[in-house]
C-alpha cells in the first residue's frame, strides 16, 4: 500500500485534530481516493465521532493506492498527531507519506522550515499507526439511529459548555428537550435541587437532503403529524456531553437530533457542519428506562446465603479457581517476558493479543510492538501489581468483605455499579457471601476489567485467551463433522427451498445444534479434561437428547420465522470457541438454507473479556481465521488430523462465512448493557428498539438466561412470558440454554420431579435444558 499528499491545510487539520483529541485518545482514519474519515470509537468518555472531510479541502498532491479499492485504514493516537500538526502551523510546505521504519508503520510528516539565516530545511516527525485489516474495517460500523423527531440548531457551543459545566456540579446527567418551535432546554433535577435552562428561537432546519443527518427517512406522509409544541427528549451524562462540545473550536454549525420515543427518552445525535466538513457524534443516553425500572419480580435473587444453592458453591469454590487461573497466566506472561531477549520477549507477550485480533503474519502486520528493555520491567511490575491485587481479593472473599467500589478506569458502567453497591451497602447486603448472585457476578468480571484498563502495557490484554483457545483446539473432530454436514446439505438446497416441512425438520435439528454448542462453558467447566469436553460437544448426536430438554417451543421459534421473507435473525451470544462456531452454522443455515426468509444475522458480543469464554469481537474475528487456517492447512490448530474433503468443506464453510462478513450479511453489534449488573428487565429503549427490528432475538446460554429472568426465585412452573416480565411482547425472544444456574421456568411439576429423582444437580449441571419462546402477541 502507498500514501503521500501535501497537507495544504495545515489550520483546518489541527483544528479537528485538537476537537478529537479532548473527546478521544485514539481514533481510526480511514482513507479513500475522494474523502478522509475519522472515527472515534466508544471509550472512556462514551461518545462516538464520525467525521467526513473532503480530501481536496486538506490535501493536494494526493496519491493513494492498496489493495483494498485504493482504502486504508489505519489507528493512530490524538495526541501525537496534534504535536506533529502544530509544529507544521508555520510550515510553507508539508508532505505527509505512510511508510514503514523499524517494523512499524508510521505516518511520516516531512514539515519544511526556514531558519534565521532564510535556508530552508526538512524536519520529519514520525507518528505511529497500526494499520488495520479490511475484515476489521468491515465490522465498524456507523451507529443505527431512528428517524429524529426533532432537529435544532444548537446555541454557540462555547456558551453551551460553560452553561453545562455549571450544571455538572449539581448532578451527573442532563436532560436535553426539544421541540419543533425551537426551544431548547437543559435540565437536570436531583432530589434536592431541579434547575433548567431554556433558549428559545433556535432553528429548526429541514435535514431532508442532509446525507450527514440521521440514516433513515420518514414517508411523506409522517412530515408533518407532529404536534410542534411537543418536546423530545434524552438523558445525557454530563461529562460526555461536555466533551463533545471540545468541538466548538472546528464547528461553524451545531444541529442536534433528538428522539421521542413512546415509552421514555431514546438517542441524540449531534451533527457539525462547518465548510469544510461535517460530522455526527453519537452520545450515550443513560439507561434508565421508566417503562421497566417501576417494575419488580414478585421473589427474591438467588444469593449465598443459602449454603446449599450454586450461587454459594460458586462463591467458595468456582470463582477463586478462576482468579487463580488469572494470577497464573499473569505470572506466565511475566515470566516469558523475562526468560528471553527483550524482542522475542515482547514479540511472546503480546502473542496472546495478536491473537486475539485475529492477526495473520502478511506484510500489513504492522500491530506488533517490540517493547525496549525499560518497557519489558515495567510491564512485569505492572504485572505484579495485578498478581497482588487479585491475590488480595482471593482472601477477602475467602472472608466476606465488602464489595470495593469500581475504579474510575475510564471503561464502561463505573458509575452504575458503585451506584448498585451504595444501595446494596445501604441494604446491608454487599459482602461476597450476602450480595445477589448476578450481581456479584458480573460486577466481579467488571472489576476484572479494571484492573487491566488502568495499566499501560495490559490495557488490552484478555486474561482468559489461553483458556479460550485450548478449548476450541481439543474441538477439532466436532468442528470437522459439523462442515462436513453443511456441506451435505448443500445436496438439498433445491429440495430446502421447495419443500417447508423438510425445511423444519432441519431448523429444529440446527437448533439442536446451537443449543448444546452451549455446552462448553469456561467459566463452569474449571476441572474438566478435553476428552470430558469434547464428549458434551458431541452430544449433538445423541438421540437421547430430547429427554434431556425439559421445555422445547422449537415449533413455535420456526412460526416466528416461516413466514418472514427478506428477516434479520439476532444472536445475543455466550461463549466462544465450539459454541460459537455452532452459533455461525446456525446462522449460515438460516441464511443459505430457509428459502430466503432470512437475509442477515446480526450477533451481539461482549465489548471486553467476560465470564471467562464469553465472545468478544476479537474473538469473533480470530475465529474465522484460524478456521481458515485450519482448512488450508488440516492439524496447524485443532488436535488431531481430518482427510482432505473434510478440510475442503470446512474451507468453504468459512469462505461463505467471511462472504457474508464483507457483505453485511453476518453483523456485529456491541453494546454495553450486555456487559452491566441489569437484568434485561431493564433494557434500555434504544436497544430495545433496534434487537425489536429483528423476526426472532436468540439468547443464548445461562447468563443471558438469568438475566431474562432476572435470576429470581421463581417457581418452576411460573410462565417464560411471565418471567421476562417488561419484555413480554416486545419482540420475538428464543432463549437457548443448557441449564447452569438455579433459575428455572416454563417447566411442569413433574418434569422437575423427574429430573430431580435423575440428577439431584439438574438445575446447575448442564446436562438438562430449555428452549424456551416468547412472541409478540
Amino acid at each position: 500500500m502507498r500514501f503521500r499528499a501535501t497537507v495544504e491545510n495545515v489550520q483546518t487539520f489541527h483544528r479537528v485534530v485538537s476537537s478529537l483529541e479532548k473527546m478521544s485518545k485514539r481514533c481510526m482514519i480511514k482513507l479513500n481516493e475522494t474523502t478522509m474519515r475519522i472515527i472515534c470509537l466508544p471509550g472512556d468518555s462514551g461518545v462516538q465521532l464520525w467525521s467526513s472531510i473532503r480530501i481536496e479541502h486538506i490535501f493536494t498532491d494526493y496519491r493513494i493506492q492498496s489493495n483494498n479499492n485504493n482504502e486504508i485504514t489505519f489507528e493512530i493516537s490524538s495526541e501525537p498527531l496534534l504535536a506533529a500538526l502544530k509544529s507544521a502551523l508555520s510550515s510553507p510546505e508539508v508532505v505527509l507519506k505512510l511508510t514503514k521504519k523499524n517494523d512499524h508503520a508510521t505516518w511520516s510528516f516531512e514539515i519544511a522550515i526556514s531558519s534565521t539565516s532564510g535556508s530552508r530545511m526538512n524536519i520529519v516527525h514520525d507518528v505511529r499507526v497500526a494499520v488495520q485489516r479490511p475484515a476489521d474495517v468491515a465490522r465498524m460500523k456507523e451507529p443505527l439511529c431512528p428517524e429524529p423527531d426533532v432537529h435544532v440548531v444548537l446555541p454557540p457551543l462555547k456558551a453551551l459548555r460553560t452553561v453545562l459545566e455549571r450544571k455538572a456540579k449539581l448532578s451527573d446527567v442532563v436532560a436535553i428537550r426539544c421541540n419543533k418551535r425551537g426551544c431548547l432546554k437543559l435540565a437536570i433535577e436531583t432530589e434536592v435541587v431541579g434547575v433548567e435552562t431554556t433558549w428559545d428561537g433556535c432553528t429548526h432546519p429541514n435535514m431532508d437532503d442532509n446525507e450527514h443527518g440521521s440514516q433513515s427517512q420518514k414517508p411523506a406522509d409522517m412530515q408533518d403529524d407532529q404536534d410542534p409544541e411537543a418536546f423530545a427528549s434524552v438523558l445525557l451524562p454530563v461529562k460526555a456531553l461536555i466533551r463533545f462540545m471540545n468541538c466548538h473550536v472546528v464547528s461553524t454549525t451545531t444541529i442536534a437530533d433528538a428522539v421521542k420515543d413512546s415509552d421514555n427518552d431514546r438517542v441524540i445525535t449531534v451533527n457539525c457542519q462547518p465548510s469544510t466538513s461535517a460530522s455526527a457524534s453519537f452520545l450515550p443516553t443513560t439507561m434508565s428506562v421508566s417503562s421497566s425500572t417501576t417494575w419488580t419480580a414478585p421473589f427474591p435473587p438467588y444469593d449465598p446465603t443459602d449454603t446449599a444453592s450454586f450461587s454459594y458453591e460458586t462463591v467458595l469454590k468456582r470463582w477463586p479457581v478462576i482468579i487463580t487461573n488469572l494470577i497464573d497466566r499473569i505470572y506466565r506472561t511475566n515470566h516469558d517476558l523475562l526468560s528471553s531477549e527483550p524482542a522475542s520477549a515482547a514479540k511472546a507477550a503480546d502473542s496472546s493479543a495478536d491473537a486475539e485480533d485475529g492477526e495473520d503474519d502478511d506484510e500489513d502486520d504492522d500491530e506488533d510492538e517490540v517493547l525496549s528493555e525499560e518497557e519489558i520491567k515495567a510491564k512485569v511490575e505492572e504485572g505484579k501489581g495485578i498478581i497482588a491485587t487479585a491475590s488480595k481479593l482471593k482472601y477477602e472473599m475467602a472472608r466476606d468483605r465488602p464489595l470495593e467500589p469500581i475504579p474510575d478506569d475510564g471503561q464502561s458502567l463505573a458509575k452504575e455499579y458503585n451506584a448498585a453497591l451504595d444501595a446494596l451497602v445501604a441494604d446491608g447486603r454487599n459482602t461476597w457471601f450476602t450480595a445477589p448472585w448476578l450481581f456479584a457476578e458480573c460486577y466481579l468480571y467488571r472489576l476484572f476489567r479494571s484492573w487491566f484498563a488502568q495499566t499501560k502495557y495490559w490495557s488490552t490484554f484478555d486474561p482468559f485467551w489461553d483458556q479460550k483457545v485450548d478449548s476450541f483446539r481439543s474441538s477439532g473432530t466436532a468442528v470437522h463433522k459439523l462442515a462436513d454436514t453443511m456441506h451435505d446439505l448443500e445436496l438439498e438446497l433445491d429440495v430446502l427451498a421447495k419443500d417447508e416441512e423438510k425445511t423444519a425438520v432441519l431448523f429444529a435439528e440446527m437448533l439442536q445444534v446451537c443449543l448444546w454448542g452451549n455446552a462448553t462453558d469456561l467459566s463452569l467447566l474449571t476441572n474438566l479434561t478435553h476428552d470430558e469436553i469434547q464428549a458434551l460437544q458431541l452430544r449433538t448426536s445423541d438421540p437421547a437428547r430430547d429427554t434431556f430438554i425439559l421445555r422445547d417451543d422449537t415449533a413455535r421459534a420456526w412460526d416466528a420465522i416461516k413466514s418472514v421473507k427478506d428477516g434479520r435473525v439476532d444472536i445475543v451470544l455466550d461463549n466462544s470457541g465450539f459454541e460459537l462456531f455452532t452459533d455461525l452454522v446456525f446462522a449460515d443455515f438460516l441464511i443459505r438454507f430457509t428459502g430466503g426468509r432470512v437475509r442477515k444475522v446480526v450477533f451481539h458480543p461482549k465489548n471486553m473479556p467476560w465470564f471467562v469464554s464469553d465472545v468478544t469481537p476479537r474473538d469473533f474475528a480470530w475465529t474465522l481465521d484460524i478456521l481458515a487456517s485450519e482448512a488450508a492447512q488440516p492439524g496447524s490448530f485443532f488436535s488431531g488430523t481430518s482427510d482432505a474433503a473434510t478440510s475442503a468443506h470446512l474451507g468453504a464453510l468459512v469462505a461463505r462465512w467471511k462472504s457474508y462478513v464483507d457483505s453485511g450479511a453476518f453483523e456485529l453489534c456491541t453494546h454495553s448493557f450486555w456487559i452491566g449488573h441489569l437484568p434485561y428487565f431493564y433494557m434500555p429503549n434504544e436497544l430495545k428498539g433496534y434487537i425489536g427490528e429483528a423476526a426472532l432475538v436468540v439468547f443464548k446460554g445461562d447468563l443471558n438466561y438469568r438475566k431474562l429472568t432476572g435470576d429470581v426465585r421463581w417457581p418452576v412452573t411460573t410462565p417464560f412470558e411471565e418471567a421476562i416480565g417488561p419484555l413480554k411482547g416486545a419482540f420475538p425472544i428464543l432463549s437457548l440454554r443448557t441449564n447452569k444456574a438455579d433459575v428455572v421456568v416454563g417447566i411442569s411439576e413433574e418434569d422437575a420431579k423427574r429430573a430431580e429423582a435423575e440428577d439431584a444437580r439438574w438445575r446447575v449441571s448442564g446436562r438438562y435444558a430449555v428452549v424456551s419462546f416468547a412472541g409478540t402477541s
